[in-house]
């Protein structure tokens, strides 16, 4: 009898093919965790943001209402009232946080925001509960990651 000892063709052929089931396993793996990584941590930047926007409004209620569909998104023409002046530390803040993208596609305007590519969304809504409450609620739009999230923070305030 002839004994054979090694691996045959066959053999290594499947070996390779298990080996590299296990490699694209792992690449996956690695591609949406880092994916959720950066997820959260445009999140957490957008919270920060919104924190300090919110803070902002807060401390100026005698204006509250003139932040209301306030965009962030280029900066104010004058500079010369509170709010203008906010608005534009708030755009130099988010551009240092996330990247800067060109707005002026005709993709970015109207429509669902969330559908928007390669644009930012950056709006302040203030929105009185009900007529004469000043109970307000403060809502905060962020998109990033290139327009891919858009990400709300809201809070309520009472203006009294």
């Amino acid at each position: 009898m002839n004994k054979q000892s090694g691996v045959s063709l066959i053999e290594a052929m499947v070996a390779a093919v298990v080996v590299g089931i296990g490699f694209v396993a792992i690449y996956g793996i690695t591609t949406s965790s880092t994916r959720v990584l950066l997820n959260s941590i445009d999140r957490e930047k957008g919270n920060m943001l919104a924190n300090m926007i919110m803070e902002d409004i807060i401390i100026d209620t005698q204006n509250l209402t003139q932040y209301h569909n306030l965009k962030f998104i280029s900066s104010p023409s004058s500079q010369t009232t509170t709010v203008e002046k906010k608005q534009q530390k708030w755009k130099i803040t988010a551009d240092q946080l996330f990247s800067v993208v060109q707005n002026n596609s005709s993709e970015c305007i109207g429509g669902n925001p969330r559908e928007w590519r390669n644009c930012h969304y950056r709006k302040v809504e203030v929105v009185e509960t009900s007529n004469g409450s000043k109970v307000y609620t403060i809502s905060v739009h962020l998109s990033n990651r290139d327009g891919r999230a858009v990400n709300t923070f809201k809070r309520i305030i009472n203006s009294e």
